[in-house]
């Protein structure tokens, strides 16, 4: 992930907002998640933004004091669990994929989804 659509999306978790990010497979999560934490630490140049970096059983995300978070997952793996929860939007990493009923149903909810 580059670092300004890491930065973006950190800075939308930090004002609280709730993210999917879909990679193309779930190989592809923890460099995507690491991309973002390095970014954040850029970004603060090493002030603490209390960020708890999540890496258990296949769950990896970031959550912010705020309330806000970035919840990371593959289009071969969860990507149907999506509908289930309520986010402000998806983001699809390039060559993500998300059945595009899941996707039509985010955003009738008024989820934004956003292509890489």
């Amino acid at each position: 992930m580059n670092r300004f659509a890491a930065l973006g999306l950190l800075a939308e978790a930090l004002d609280g907002k709730q993210i999917a990010v879909v990679v193309r497979e779930q190989k592809d999560v923890p460099a995507v998640l690491d991309d973002v934490v390095r970014a954040a630490e850029v970004f603060v140049g090493g002030e603490d933004l209390n960020l708890r970096v999540i890496r258990t059983n296949g769950c990896e995300a970031i959550r912010t004091p705020e309330g806000g978070g970035l919840s990371f997952t593959a289009s071969d793996a969860r990507s149907a669990r999506l509908g289930r929860v309520h986010l402000a939007a998806v983001y699809l990493e390039r060559y993500a994929h998300v059945d595009p009923d899941i996707l039509a149903a985010l955003m009738a909810r008024g989820t934004e989804v956003v292509n890489a």
